[in-house]
């Protein structure tokens, strides 16, 4: 048995030898690393949203739904601006119940000018985010994987996520992004830490699309799968 559940897929082998002798393995999910390899240029959501100007961005690409945090991410992003002024918030997304409370938290933190909400992103526009992305945020207070994650590392955007994202540990280790507590003043430490002149935001970007290559390329993923199979497959011989 299958099954897809957190950071990927789960074998079980409870139907073969019962429950209290079940193993699991972890396989994770991924991305086909190959449509990362032509970026698009620079400039084309700017040149959709003309008051992001030449403005650094921070991307919040997901679905505007509470537990993807953005009670966090708004009033952080409001206090990292006021060191930055340059910094925009762009909210991208579909809403899933969040977005008209999203907009108060906007204007009761007086952002309104540097906050823009670009709705629903489908394809080549979901890649021109992440291009003219400084950075990703993602501050989730529960991610069983986080795919969006691995789509802007493959994208070369450094990541800033909280520890509730389940591959926080890889992103950390691989030196691909940020990491916090789904907490306001620690987030925001993450944002201007990123945002500051001598951070090698550039460096961490390249670390991340490493990343995403060797780690979670379904080429990668694949050969792992099957190797599992290949595994209990021979184990199961020898019980026999």
């Amino acid at each position: 048995m299958v099954k897809t559940g957190i950071l990927g897929l789960k074998l079980g082998l409870a139907m073969i030898f019962g429950p209290l002798l079940a193993p699991g393995a972890v396989v994770a999910n991924g991305i086909n690393f190959a449509d990362y390899a032509e970026v698009p240029a620079k400039g084309l959501l700017r040149r959709r949203h003309p008051e992001l100007a030449d403005g650094r961005i921070v991307l919040f690409l997901n679905r505007l739904n509470f537990k993807k945090g953005l009670d966090v991410l708004i009033p952080a992003f409001a206090e990292a601006a006021k060191e930055a002024d340059d910094l925009r918030l762009v909210l991208a997304g579909p809403d899933d119940g969040m977005e008209s409370r999203a907009r108060a938290w906007v204007r009761e933190c007086g952002i309104e000018d540097k906050t823009v909400f670009t709705g629903m992103l489908t394809g080549r526009q979901i890649q021109q985010a992440y291009r003219d992305a400084e950075m990703f945020a993602l501050p989730s207070y529960s991610e069983n994987f986080g795919i969006a994650v691995v789509e802007a590392m493959a994208m070369g955007v450094p990541v800033l996520i909280s520890d509730k994202v389940n591959i926080w540990r890889e992103v950390a280790d691989a030196g691909a992004g940020l990491v916090s507590a789904p907490d306001v003043d620690a987030f925001s430490r993450l944002i201007r830490r990123a945002a500051a002149p001598d951070f090698d935001l550039a460096g961490m970007g390249g670390a991340g699309r490493e990343l995403a290559r060797t780690r979670f390329d379904w080429s990668e993923i694949g050969g792992a799968l099957e190797a599992l199979y290949r595994s209990v497959s021979e184990e199961r011989a020898e019980a026999a």
